[in-house]
């Protein structure tokens, strides 16, 4: 996990929420329970458990989620990212082998005609006679 200040304060507050849902979730169950009646040691044998797990089995905890966590991130790159590159790249291909066989050509085309027409505007206004042939060759 990388370690900052931006990280430590979004664990610092998700803890918190957790603790507060927590906390409200244990302390009506223990009224549900006990007919309304608080027993401290109840609350006292919950904060101690909590201590012991956050010294001993919360570490080890953290570390697999961790090793865990990793390894889903690697095989979601592995199983989604990489096919969607591949995707994504194959038709980027695809796309620029249709635009230089059909549409690279069209404007081609197009561009030629317009300018076969410029020409022959320009001429007429100056009174010449000329027509030009299917490639644009003058006949």
């Amino acid at each position: 996990m990388k370690r900052g200040a931006v990280p430590f304060l979004l664990v610092f507050l998700t803890d918190l929420i957790w603790m507060l849902l927590v906390g409200a979730v244990f302390s009506v169950w223990v009224y549900r329970v006990n007919d309304g009646r608080f027993r401290w040691f109840i609350a006292a044998g919950a904060a101690a458990g909590f201590a012991v797990w956050h010294a001993t089995l919360g570490r080890l905890v953290l570390a697999f989620a961790e090793a865990v966590a990793a390894f889903v991130r690697r095989l979601l790159r592995l199983l989604v990212l990489t096919p969607l590159l591949w995707i994504v790249r194959g038709a980027g291909i695809c796309a620029r082998f249709l635009w230089r066989a059909t549409g690279g050509r069209v404007l081609a085309a197009g561009k030629r005609i317009r300018a076969i027409r410029h020409t022959e505007r320009i001429r007429r206004a100056f009174g010449q006679d000329l027509s030009f042939g299917e490639r644009g060759e003058r006949t």
